[in-house]
Parts: C-alpha cells; sequence; structure tokens
C-alpha cells in the first residue's frame, strides 16, 4: 500500500512540476515585448557626480569648467532628444513599409532622407558640444583631451598609438 501511495505522491509532484514549467514558459514568452523589465535609467545626479569625477581625475578640470561643461551637457541633452525622437518614430515607420508590398520607392526613400537630415543634424550639435568642451580646456588640457578621445575613438593599433601620417 506504501509503494502505491508514493507512487501516486511521486505522480502528483511531477504533474504539479510540469505544469508549472509550462505557466513559467507562457509568462515569459507574453512578457518579451513591450511590457518587458527596463532598467531604471541613471539618475541625474548621479550621471553628474560621475562626470564630475571624470573630468576632475582625466582632464584636471576646476569647478567653473565643470559647471559650463555639465550646463553644456544638459543643454545637449535637451536639444538631442526630440531630435532622437524624430529619428525614432521616421525609422520605425520606414521599417514598417519594408514588409508593404504596395508602398512605393519613393515614400521609403524620403523616410530615410528625413532620417538621414535628422542624423546630421545631430552630428552637427554633438560636434558643437565636443568644441564647446574643447573651448573650455587650456593647451595641457587639450593634450590630455585628445588621449580621452583617442582612447574612446581611435583605431586600436599595436604600439597604441596612430599609425604614422601618409605623404
Amino acid at each position: 500500500m506504501d509503494f502505491i501511495k508514493a507512487k501516486m505522491f511521486t505522480s502528483f509532484i511531477i504533474a504539479l512540476l510540469v505544469i508549472m514549467n509550462v505557466i513559467t514558459i507562457y509568462l515569459l514568452w507574453e512578457g518579451r515585448g513591450e511590457n518587458r523589465i527596463q532598467l531604471p535609467p541613471k539618475s541625474e545626479m548621479e550621471d553628474a557626480r560621475r562626470i564630475h569625477e571624470l573630468l576632475k581625475r582625466e582632464l584636471d578640470f576646476n569647478e567653473t569648467q565643470i559647471k559650463e561643461y555639465l550646463d553644456s551637457r544638459r543643454d545637449l541633452k535637451e536639444k538631442l532628444f526630440p531630435i532622437e525622437e524624430k529619428i525614432r518614430k521616421s525609422k520605425i515607420e520606414m521599417f514598417s513599409m519594408a514588409f508593404d508590398p504596395n508602398t512605393s520607392k519613393q515614400i521609403s526613400d524620403s523616410l530615410l532622407a528625413i532620417v538621414l537630415k535628422n542624423q546630421e543634424e545631430k552630428e552637427r550639435i554633438t560636434y558643437s558640444h565636443l568644441s564647446f568642451l574643447k573651448s573650455l580646456c587650456n593647451d595641457e588640457q587639450i593634450k590630455k583631451l585628445n588621449k580621452v578621445m583617442f582612447k574612446l575613438f581611435g583605431p586600436e593599433h599595436p604600439n597604441g598609438h596612430p599609425p604614422p601620417p601618409r605623404e
């Protein structure tokens, strides 16, 4: 009799685990769309503190330079946000049209032109922001800034230096 109870109990546990697995898979499948959990963005204060430390450590900025840069960075974010939204919306519209057989090439090309125009404006604003950062620097800080920029954007070379200029 104990053998039959143990077998029924084991079967019950296995069935329960299978049902729980199916429910878990279903919830994972349904939750993968727009309702997915996103990490909270860093707070503005934490971001400013991190940048403050970076500017002080890497470029030896003083408090006035740091304040001017942080103000400029805040302005940059305010200018870029609407442009990035336009780019995102245009891309969504453009990519959704890619699967529509009735869409003409002219419509997708015009959306692409809008994306490129907005991307160009975004790059222009970013370049202006970097130029402002450079204008805040003295000669020694400019050298340090060039090293930081090379670390961030420069190509990787075996010896750590860029190739010599071509003649």
